[in-house]
């Protein structure tokens, strides 16, 4: 039966209306009502009622909920909360759920935890079970091989379509979705794929061979997960074979799981364009601060740079107090420019866009996409500063300071990412600091100059 999720709750996902309701039955105590409603969720929306519940009403979640907390919604969970989670529901009851995952799943929650938890639950698991986890934990962090599916579709490259046909019927692996069937040669490694529908319209003796598409990408277990969404993209490709070092298949990658991956890259990079390393909205304040200061504390320094700029020139500010209430405008004016820049090449380096030898060129670009915009908001703030202070030679100067600015800008906000990329640091995490301090400083330097010779002198 099709079931009209939205007409049935008002929207997708945890609607307001339905937590409202789960609310009210939590603080009536009417465990009946709410179980019967929260179990009428899917499990993904389960997980987020848990994480946005504060910490008493978390517990007595669990507890109403008691066996019918399954693994789906564990796994769905915001990891942070899920430790506290796992803490209240035990090694026991955690190692039964993660029994009964698919092994990505249960190696996502087994690599968040702290390493006595890892022991503790690995121990109490099947043999069996917690050696796959084992062998997937061994591959480097954020790789393929971690949320790879041990299930692989592989034929040889002599065999019929019928043998084929009749391995699948047998095959318990193909229980799960998959759209191509990959191909292997003699030394057991994969040449090509065969597509589902163009097997099931070949002819029943064809030879595989004959209808084996050689276009394939292969991804190996080592390779860092950004590059393998990367791959995704770029080729248009739907499921590849994973390889260990040998060229050997050992489990693959669909598209589903690269989804994932990109909705996870999205959000880190946004965090660290923020300097927060990870979402701390279910965080307590104390945890939140923490996380918060270190790069408050780099900002602030980066502040004290652009505060001793201005301090040379104190006397000048004092001569003509106009000048304080303007060069803040150029320096957020800047500061603008430069973010708009610096996310354009961060972005082209993220999707590997921007490649060594155009380097200059995107530089050049930029610092005349700058220019441009400078010419046209020097003139209209210009004439605007002249309506104000009926002082056409400030007006002069802010315009002059404000193209001075943009050009740094553009300078700065495409060279700074591109430099930090290339000594091998993720230019998302800190572009934005530095790029900062620069055009702060250099905004108030050039506008206080430039006053300072031709108003002043």
């Amino acid at each position: 039966m099709v079931t009209d999720f939205a007409a049935q709750t008002g929207g997708y996902g945890l609607t307001s209306h339905i937590q409202h309701k789960l609310d009210d039955f939590l603080a009536e105590q009417n465990n009946t009502e709410f179980k019967s409603l929260i179990l009428s969720l899917y499990s993904a929306d389960i997980a987020d009622y848990i994480t946005i519940s504060n910490r008493d009403a978390r517990k007595e979640i669990i507890e109403i909920l008691g066996d019918d907390l399954f693994g789906d919604i564990l796994v769905n969970i915001d990891n942070h909360v899920r430790n506290s989670v796992i803490e209240q529901i035990g090694v026991d009851k955690t190692s039964q759920l993660i029994h009964e995952m698919d092994i990505e799943d249960a190696v996502y929650i087994i690599e968040n935890l702290d390493k006595e938890t890892q022991k503790n639950i690995l121990s109490t698991l099947p043999d069996t079970t917690s050696n796959q986890i084992n062998e997937r934990l061994a591959y480097p962090e954020n790789s393929a091989g971690r949320i790879m599916h041990p299930s692989k579709i592989a034929v040889m490259d002599y065999w019929t379509v019928s043998q084929t046909i009749d391995y699948l019927r047998k095959n318990k692996s193909s229980d799960e979705i998959f759209y191509d069937i990959f191909v292997l040669d003699l030394k057991h490694k994969p040449v090509g794929s065969v597509n589902i529908s163009k097997l099931i319209s070949s002819p029943a003796h064809q030879i595989i061979r004959g209808i084996t598409d050689h276009e394939l990408i292969t991804v190996n277990a080592q390779l860092d997960l950004g590059e393998v969404a990367f791959i995704f993209k770029q080729y248009d490709i739907k499921t590849a074979p994973v390889v260990n070092n040998f060229g050997r298949i050992i489990g693959t990658i669909s598209v589903n799981d690269i989804i994932e991956v990109a909705v996870e890259e999205t959000e880190e990079d946004l965090f660290k364009l923020g300097g927060i390393s990870q979402t701390d909205l279910h965080f307590s304040f104390i945890d939140s601060a923490k996380k918060r200061l270190p790069w408050l504390v780099v900002n602030m320094m980066t502040a004290f740079i652009s505060s001793h700029v201005i301090s040379h020139f104190s006397d000048e500010i004092e001569k003509m107090v106009i000048l304080a209430s303007i060069m803040p405008m150029v320096a957020s004016m800047g500061g603008n420019a430069g973010t708009q820049t610096m996310t354009i090449v961060v972005r082209a380096i993220a999707l590997k866009d921007a490649l060594t030898n155009d380097t200059p060129r995107i530089i050049r670009k930029e610092i005349m996409t700058s220019l441009t915009s400078s010419f046209f908001i020097s003139i209209l703030a210009g004439v605007a500063i002249y309506l104000l202070y009926r002082d056409y030679e400030v007006s002069l100067i802010f315009a002059a300071a404000i193209v001075t600015n943009f050009f740094t800008a553009g300078l700065m906000g495409s060279s700074i990412p591109i430099i930090l990329n290339k000594i091998k640091v993720d230019p998302a995490v800190c572009s934005g600091i530095f790029l900062t301090a620069v055009t702060d400083s250099f905004g108030f330097l050039s506008f206080l100059i430039l006053a300072k010779i031709f108003l002043l002198s």
